[in-house]
């Protein structure tokens, strides 16, 4: 049909067939965009809810009016994603500077956790993290060749961890891939230094400190 034709015959439709025309349009339209509407609602709301559960509940922190429930969800691919969202090309990862050589550390973040006194607070650290318990101003245990400081610690659920210490910059393994709810070792001190206990998390779950201590004994 060429152009003359086809001009010729849009001429001859009266205006019963345009109303027609242009209300099949707008019902057709209005379908189709409260669809999209609603899929995006749907959306935004899954992306807010999984940042938020990111943003809180991976790393190191207190329980303190954390539900457990959160707490113990199972992760997924949350990592992978906490990594790409930030638009970094090379990611960050938190590392204490009281260890000087990382090179054969399996923690991929270290963080420094504060006693109170004796007592180990009730926290939760996320998988590949490390929590180095301190003193006051992120101070250790000073040791004289002989003394022992032993660790002992419950966890909410059975997990996976690494036990070791810090001496003069250098980390030591004490035990590798312990699993269990219930957890204790002691350091006997090889030497005169400043000592730190280090856990770190091996499973793919939040690892939660319900109870520990830490004690020093010495000759």
């Amino acid at each position: 049909m060429n152009a003359k034709v086809f001009s010729e015959a849009i001429t001859e439709l009266d205006d019963k067939y345009y109303e027609e025309a242009a209300s099949y349009q707008s019902r057709k339209r209005s379908w189709r965009t409260w669809n999209t509407v609603a899929a995006c609602l749907a959306a935004i709301l899954v992306l807010c809810g999984f940042g938020y559960g990111i943003s809180v509940y991976w790393g190191v922190g207190s329980t303190e009016n954390v539900s457990l429930d959160d707490l113990t969800q199972p992760f997924g691919t949350v990592a992978f994603d906490q990594e790409t969202q930030s638009g970094e090309s090379e990611v960050f990862h938190e590392k204490s500077e009281l260890i000087s050589d990382y090179t054969d550390v399996y923690a991929e973040d270290s963080v420094c956790v504060t006693l109170d006194g004796t007592s180990i607070p009730s926290i939760y650290f996320s998988p590949n993290y490390m929590v180095i318990f301190t003193q006051q101003n992120e101070e250790g245990w000073e040791l004289s060749k002989g003394d022992e400081l032993t660790i002992c610690f419950t966890v909410y659920e059975k997990l996976q961890l690494d036990i070791g210490y810090i001496l003069n910059g250098e980390y030591y393994d004490l035990s590798t891939g312990v699993t269990g709810p219930e957890f204790s070792n002691t350091i006997s001190a090889p030497e005169d230094g400043t000592y730190y206990f280090c856990v770190t998390n091996r499973s793919s779950s939040n690892a939660i400190i319900t109870y520990g201590e830490i004690t020093k004994s010495s000759e």
